[in-house]
């Protein structure tokens, strides 16, 4: 796993021009990565880059507690399942793609399964986000992928790529009784 720099963004300026390199993260991520994404995560939401913010979203500890949930307390979270996209220019965070693994079971058989979740990437650095994408529908050859609330611009790049929107319903959501998914939901109630 790559080392990862103490620094935050308030601590170095930020260059559209410096080089950008992306990574597929695996596994479960340690503390350290854990909390840079989260510290990324509650900076794209603080700086307003997030239209429609959860509450709780400019938390850092928000987002350590989601994360943590993804993947560590996630019993479908394997050693080599897939668990995020990092961007990074200049050691720095700035895009991420979260993956929340999770297993469907279909006529008895286990579909692997991601939940395509959190798709930020610094207005700066837009113009990289098709490598994230792309690392994405690759990932697709291997697992199902399930992103249920794209945003409007993800949601118009997917309709690009020949994606269809799933026709408008109603939903229901019932209070999970194991204690993984009551956490999980817990901040969506």
């Amino acid at each position: 796993m790559p080392e990862t720099s103490p620094a935050t963004h308030a601590q170095e300026p930020r260059r559209a021009g410096a080089p950008v390199g992306i990574e597929l993260v695996r596994g479960r991520p340690n503390e350290e990565l854990r909390s840079e994404c989260a510290r990324f995560l509650a900076r794209f939401v603080q700086e307003g880059h997030l239209p429609r913010p959860f509450p709780g979203d400019e938390s850092e500890d928000t987002w350590n507690d989601r994360l943590r949930w993804w993947w560590i307390d996630n019993p479908c979270a394997e050693d080599e399942t897939p668990t995020a996209i990092v961007l990074r220019a200049d050691g720095q965070i700035v895009g991420f793609h979260g993956l929340i693994p999770f297993d469907y079971i279909t006529d008895g058989l286990r579909v692997p399964s991601l939940v395509a979740a959190a798709f930020f990437v610094d207005p700066a650095w837009r113009g990289h986000s098709m490598k994230i994408f792309l690392k994405v529908e690759r990932l697709a050859r291997q697992f199902a992928i399930v992103d249920g609330s794209a945003s409007p611009e993800v949601a118009s790049l997917l309709q690009r790529f020949g994606y269809e929107p799933a026709p408008p319903r109603s939903r229901t959501i019932y209070a999970a009784r194991s204690t993984f998914l009551g956490r999980v939901l817990r901040p969506f109630l």
